[in-house]
């Protein structure tokens, strides 16, 4: 719509809304000044309670604490026997599609940090993450121990 045009259709309504906005204004000063006399005329030294309706709590679809972490930390139990080189959250992701749903991959994610703070999945590298069971087995045969018949250079 052009200036011109906003101007003129602009100019039209101002007499029709202006009565609707001073009721409005009138309404709200008049419930103001309601709220006022009603926190005056109390006898506490307190606010009167107002006469709203109580808003009803949220339905939270969020699941209840530990309700993720303990199916990521049996599947990650069931796939560290599979895998010793670590599972990934998206070996994780199809793990859960394949058993008829789970956890979403951030909630995955957010498990799996807090399990490794908790010392319940070791982080092996980047991205992923064993049960502890399995990495205890996994680190006796690292490259560079002091295992008979490893090589380490870096000590002579």
């Amino acid at each position: 719509m052009p200036d011109d045009e906003f101007e003129r259709f602009f100019q039209r309504i101002i007499p029709e809304f202006k009565p609707v906005a001073r009721r409005f204004w009138d309404a709200a000063e008049e419930t103001q000044r309601e709220r006022l006399r009603a926190f005056l005329d109390s006898p506490s030294q307190e606010a009167p309670i107002r006469d709203q309706t109580r808003r009803k709590p949220r339905v939270r679809s969020r699941k209840s604490y530990g309700s993720v972490s303990v199916p990521v930390t049996l599947a990650l139990a069931e796939l560290s026997a599979d895998s010793p080189n670590g599972v990934t959250v998206a070996d994780l992701e199809a793990h859960f599609e394949l058993h008829g749903g789970g956890p979403t991959g951030k909630q995955i994610r957010a498990a799996l940090k807090q399990l490794t703070k908790s010392e319940k999945a070791v982080n092996v590298s980047r991205g992923k993450y064993l049960s502890p069971s399995a990495s205890e087995s996994r680190g006796a045969g690292k490259p560079g121990d002091d295992a008979p018949g490893s090589f380490n250079l870096a000590a002579e």
